[in-house]
């Protein structure tokens, strides 16, 4: 894999600020690691929602064969000739399409699945007590002053259809399963009819997503971004979700028709629904999601963790093992699948 040397040394970039200790941790995995970024001030904390690749580093990107980001520098491949292994912070890998040329110039890319597993299904949970309990009207009847006693909904027993039965998706079902609820998921390559599949009762391929929503008391979407799930939930699906039912987005925004989810939402058809991505981010001033009673909005955030660096920098310190040992990585970007 690495194409180091005996005596050679691993140039490699973090493209964020990340603390000390941890890059300290990166430096000390093996002797070999040259880390860039102690050749320049610390990065400081970005205050943008979303920053660009840390201006800092941009006269460093060439000279580096490993980098750890979130953010591409521009101008790849070509802005570093001597790249040969990316690896993301995130789990999804939203920005090949933007950098075709990675591929191409055979870099392998890796992300960070699984460390986002335990924050989201935490959060898919807090969102689903929240709707069950009416918490997002109790919260703005609070800001009114509005006094007004009313009947929650237990949790116990109803249906939760998880659209994404991978590591996070696995991870919500068990928490729904310890609340005795009740889970199906819905995932690509999944046989048809496959049943008895723990934690879940049983699992649709995605060709029968329908059927997987008609009984659903909750709908969480927790799906990679691909081509072929842009846009998979519209019109058509939430018709078939169950009157009533709660609709919940930790993938991204652009999986959801957001005119469709509005109209559901306005009709009554949906009874509520948490959303912590969207198409356009930050969601504009003027989207109606934003007066909604029943409905709870998070900037992004569903996933974030204090310790989500600490969690990516152990994924990436296994990696970089295998890397300068020669073998196998884990969590290799598969482009025929998108994630």
């Amino acid at each position: 894999m690495s194409g180091l040397g005996r005596g050679d040394v691993l140039p490699m970039l973090v493209g964020w600020a990340m603390a000390d200790e941890l890059l300290d941790r990166i430096a000390a995995a093996d002797w070999r690691v040259r880390l860039l970024n102690r050749e320049i001030a610390p990065l400081a904390a970005p205050t943008e929602l979303w920053p660009p690749f840390p201006e800092p580093l941009l006269p460093l990107v060439g000279e580096a064969e490993v980098l750890l980001t979130l953010r591409l520098p521009p101008g790849l491949p070509e802005s570093m000739p001597k790249l040969r292994w990316i690896h993301s912070q995130a789990a999804g890998i939203d920005y090949v399409d933007r950098a075709p040329g990675l591929l191409d110039a055979g870099v392998v890319i890796t992300s960070s699945s699984g460390v986002h597993a335990r924050p989201l299904s935490e959060t898919v949970m807090g969102a689903i007590i929240a709707l069950a309990k009416g918490f997002p009207q109790a919260v703005r009847r609070q800001g009114r002053r509005e006094w007004l006693r009313y009947t929650p909904e237990d949790v116990t027993g109803k249906v939760v259809t998880i659209i994404g039965a991978g590591n996070i998706g696995t991870a919500i079902a068990s928490w729904c399963g310890w609340m005795m609820m009740r889970t199906v998921g819905v995932r690509r390559t999944a046989p048809a009819g496959w049943v008895d599949t723990e934690p879940f009762e049983r699992v649709f391929g995605q060709g029968e997503l329908i059927e997987a929503l008609s009984a659903s008391d909750y709908v969480v979407l927790c799906a990679p971004r691909t081509p072929e799930t842009v846009g998979m939930i519209g019109v058509k699906e939430f018709a078939a979700m169950k009157a009533g039912a709660r609709f919940i987005n930790v993938a991204r925004g652009d999986l959801v028709d957001e005119t469709a989810l509005i109209a559901a939402l306005e009709s009554g058809h949906l009874g509520g629904a948490y959303l912590d991505v969207f198409a356009t981010e930050p969601l504009p001033d003027d989207s109606p999601l934003w007066d909604m009673e029943n409905v709870l909005i998070t900037g992004h955030s569903g996933a974030g963790s204090v310790d989500r660096d600490e969690q990516v920098v152990e994924i990436f310190v296994e990696n970089l093992g295998r890397y300068l040992g020669g073998r196998p990585l884990v969590n290799v970007y598969d482009h025929r699948r998108g994630y």
